[in-house]
């Protein structure tokens, strides 16, 4: 009795290296066949193209392509031009916007005085404080009267008005204005408003008032009283 045939495992595997490289040729062959085509196609598509515009160059000239770029360039300069200004007016803007930020101030002080000196050292001294006006008969005259303020905290250009007015409030016996400016928050401003020949012609509480604007920050009573003759 013969012995049964054997078959090799070998044989009955499929050679992948085989099929990979013959993948590979194919692969490479149509490739080769595309990139050859596709430069074929472009030289045709581009002696036409330039056929074509020698013609037209022949026919026209140079002159419509010189009005273009002439005309493109002044395109582009006047957007440039524009740009340029837009950014400037923003700039400005924003600048305005931040210089007209205005932050009122606060009224630090405020004294009725006969005078303020201003020292060497330009220190201020203030002579002859009044709370009172005392006198034995009316009218009271002043050679001279001072009203001193201070302003802080604030940011901006502002109008102080201030004035002395009578116990009715209706009379103003002194009145005095002046604009000053506040540049930065940690700065200060100090006013002083004179007031020459000033006539007290009634008894009774009078009133210092100083406004901002036309807004009344500041109000305190200045009494004219009469006393006897020792």
């Amino acid at each position: 009795m013969s012995p049964p045939a054997t078959i090799s495992l070998k044989a009955l595997k499929p050679h992948t290296a085989d099929r990979r490289d013959r993948a590979l040729r194919d692969d490479a062959r149509s490739s080769g066949s595309c990139s050859r085509s596709g430069f074929v196609t472009a030289f045709v598509v581009a002696l036409a193209v330039v056929a074509w515009f020698l013609h037209w160059v022949r026919r026209h000239g140079f002159t419509p392509f010189a009005i273009y770029r002439i005309v493109l360039g002044l395109i582009l300069l006047a957007a440039l031009y524009r740009a340029d200004c837009l950014a400037t007016e923003a700039k400005r803007g924003k600048l305005s916007s931040v210089e007209t930020e205005i932050m009122l101030p606060d009224l630090q002080s405020c004294v009725l005085c006969e005078d303020a000196r201003c020292e060497f050292n330009g220190m201020q001294t203030l002579v002859g404080v009044l709370n009172i006006v005392p006198t034995p008969k009316l009218p009271v005259n002043y050679l001279r009267l001072c009203i001193w303020t201070r302003w802080c905290s604030g940011a901006g250009r502002f109008h102080q008005r201030s004035k002395i007015v009578g116990p009715d409030d209706a009379q103003t016996v002194a009145q005095a204005e002046v604009d000053f400016d506040l540049k930065e928050m940690e700065g200060h401003a100090t006013n002083v408003h004179y007031f020459g020949g000033v006539q007290f012609q009634q008894f009774g509480l009078h009133h210092v008032e100083v406004y901002l604007g036309d807004e009344l920050r500041l109000r305190f009573p200045l009494p004219v009283i009469q006393v006897k003759q020792a």
